[in-house]
This record gives C-alpha cells, sequence and structure tokens, in this order.
C-alpha cells in the first residue's frame, strides 16, 4: 500500500501474517491491531489475530498462574478459568482487532457468515474508513490515521473511492495487518514477449482458449482474471492444459468426449411441503473453542 509509513515495524501483509500464524511461528502483534481491508481475507486475518492474542494471553497466564503439577482434570479445569479470563479481558477492550474498510457495512464483499462469526468472536468494525498514513515513532509503527470514506464506486461502478476532508482521526495500534487483496507482477514480461497487459495489470487472453497474445503463451487465474477463488483456478488449470495441448498436436488433437452419468429414482418422493422449511445452519464450534486454524464448522 503506496501511504506514508507502509515501511514502519509493525505494518504487515495478510497472507504474510496467515501463513506465519498456520505455521505455528511465535508472532508478536501486541494488544491492538487494526486489519485493513473489507473481504474474506480480511477477516480470516482478524480472526486469526484475535485467536492470536487470546493463545498468547492464555500463554501468560498459564505460565504465572498455573502450578507445575496438575492431573488432567484440575489442568482442564484450570484452562476453561484462563479462557474466561482471556475472553473478559478482550470484552473489556485490553485487547482488541479493528477491521478498518472502504466499504460501508452493507457493501463489504466478504462473506455475510465470515463477518457474523468474526464480530461473534470479538472483531470490532470501523466501515467507511480509508488509510491516509501510518504514523509511528522511532520506526514503529503507533497508529493508523484514517479519513471518511464517502463512496467507493462511481456512477459507473467503477471503484473510485472518495473521501471527506477534514474527518481524520487516528486509531492507535501496536500492528496494522495489510488484506486489501494482491496484484499479478508482471515485471518479468519484455516487449519483444509480444504478451499483451490489460488495464487491470492482468494477462490479455482470449477467453476461449486462454492463449496470450503471443502464441503458444497461456494464461489462467489471477494472472489472467484477477482475484478469484481458489476454485476458480483450479477451472482455469485443467481448461488451459486441454487447449496447450490442443495447440500442441494441431490436427491430430480429438477432444476427449465428457459423459455425465444421470440416474432418475422413480420411487422416491420429497414432501409436499419440503420447501417451506427453512435450511437447517451448519453447526459450528463455540466461540471459547476456536484456537489458531481450527475448522469452525463441524456438519
Amino acid at each position: 500500500m503506496p501511504i506514508p509509513g507502509h515501511d514502519l515495524d509493525g505494518v504487515i501483509k495478510g497472507v504474510d501474517f496467515l501463513l506465519n500464524a498456520n505455521l505455528g511461528y511465535r508472532l508478536s502483534i501486541g494488544k491492538r491491531v487494526v486489519v485493513i481491508g473489507g473481504g474474506n481475507v480480511a477477516i480470516d486475518v482478524a480472526r486469526a489475530a484475535l485467536r492470536q492474542q487470546q493463545a498468547l494471553t492464555l500463554e501468560a497466564l498459564s505460565s504465572t498462574l498455573l502450578p507445575d503439577s496438575l492431573t488432567p482434570t484440575e489442568q482442564e479445569i484450570a484452562m476453561k478459568e484462563l479462557m474466561d479470563v482471556s475472553r473478559a479481558a478482550l470484552r473489556m477492550g485490553a485487547r482488541e482487532v479493528l477491521l478498518v474498510c472502504l466499504e460501508s457495512r452493507e457493501e463489504m464483499p466478504a462473506f455475510g457468515e465470515e463477518i457474523d462469526q468474526g464480530l461473534e468472536e470479538g472483531l470490532k468494525l470501523r466501515p467507511s474508513l480509508g488509510p491516509k498514513q501510518f504514523v509511528g515513532q522511532n520506526g514503529k509503527l503507533t497508529g493508523v490515521e484514517t479519513i471518511r470514506c464517502k463512496s467507493v464506486f462511481d456512477a459507473q461502478h467503477r471503484f473510485n473511492p472518495t473521501f471527506e476532508a477534514g474527518t481524520e482521526s487516528v486509531i492507535p495500534c501496536d500492528t496494522s495487518i495489510l488484506a486489501i487483496g494482491q496484484a499479478s507482477d508482471l515485471s518479468f514480461l519484455t516487449p519483444a514477449d509480444g504478451v499483451e497487459t490489460t488495464r487491470q495489470g492482468t494477462v490479455k487472453i482470449d477467453l476461449e482458449t486462454l492463449m496470450s497474445t503471443a502464441p503458444g503463451i497461456f494464461a489462467a487465474g489471477d494472472i489472467a482474471f484477477g482475484p478469484r477463488a481458489v476454485i476458480n483456478a483450479v477451472a482455469d488449470g485443467k481448461k488451459a492444459a486441454e487447449q496447450i495441448d490442443r495447440y500442441l498436436l494441431g490436427e491430430k488433437w480429438q477432444p476427449r468426449p465428457k459423459y455425465i452419468q444421470i440416474t432418475v429414482l422413480d420411487h422416491h418422493q420429497m414432501s409436499a411441503t419440503f420447501d417451506e422449511h427453512s435450511r437447517l445452519p451448519v453447526p459450528v464450534l463455540p466461540v471459547e473453542r476456536r484456537t489458531g486454524f481450527t475448522e469452525v464448522e463441524i456438519g
């Protein structure tokens, strides 16, 4: 993010944070964290930061409060009590994770259920704010200066945020984690390659064949379409492989037959009112048992 202070100690990238947290590395993120972004990655980062803080709190408390020798039952009871203490401290504001994003609550691209679960775990939202600069002292981050975002998109629904002058304020924090998306690094391309790019910073391709403007060079996934879900990249990879095979074989290429077998059951009857019933909610782990990267949905 090219704004003043982005190189301060304490400003880190969301993907780097998730990678290190998932690998189990100890991360010193302080008591107050500001996550910048409004998508699913930003929510993941914020929830991981909450759990990281909770884990460090439990470790610190257990090292000072728990006796050296406990039975398994005593250990379980003690850890439950410590968990209650840490959650109470979080509720009292001793440890906070705030998510700052340009979008309003309704415009946030993150899935609604992800946002709701984050709020349930203690995440605090600060929508309609944009980061103006990172502030610090002696090379260390001390806060994020934000400005009120009036709108994110223009009349043509293009990303073109506008801000309200005079609404600047500083959110004190120990760490700021950037989760505002990623862009493809196309610096390796040269004019001699013949590979054209788009205004969005992606490789220009034929949507049917996925071939670039240079014969024999194909592109797929985010580098061709921009940020999307992993499953889209997997599908692109399969399509690209088929088109590369076709390009190399030329006239010898034959499409592989695609069969879909459908079995029609004539003995199964749905209830006449089945579509009137609401979908059952997916069972999830209780908040107090969500630690690290434990899977939340258990249904």
